[in-house]
């Protein structure tokens, strides 16, 4: 319904951040990270699925508008198959209008 308008988002980390759990030894972090490439898309499709309903096709749409890479080729081809809608919001943004697409509500009511 709305994937068409979901600007994508890149994770980039080229020290693989966003891809690991902190370790944590004698009560120090000896390892930084925060695993956010399977916690985001589950948070986005809790969301996305609570207001929206999608079936597995446009859930699809929205998750293959995100990556978490730091292979530029990767990064190029979801910003070069996305790149209207992110330009259009960027847009919108800029001159102080709304995104085209409804904000999500993810409340844990």
């Amino acid at each position: 319904k709305d994937a068409e308008n979901f600007t994508p988002m890149i994770f980039f980390d080229r020290a693989g951040y966003w891809l690991r759990s902190a370790i944590y030894e004698n009560g120090k972090v000896t390892s930084s990270g925060l695993k956010m490439d399977e916690a985001v898309p589950e948070i986005l499709k809790f969301g996305i699925c609570t207001r929206l309903s999608p079936d597995e096709a446009t859930l699809r749409q929205f998750l293959d508008k995100m990556a978490f890479t730091d292979d530029v080729s990767v990064i190029k081809d979801v910003l070069a198959k996305h790149s209207g809608i992110a330009k259009r919001n960027m847009s919108f943004a800029l001159a102080g209008e709304s995104f085209r697409i409804p904000t999500l509500r993810m409340n844990r009511a």
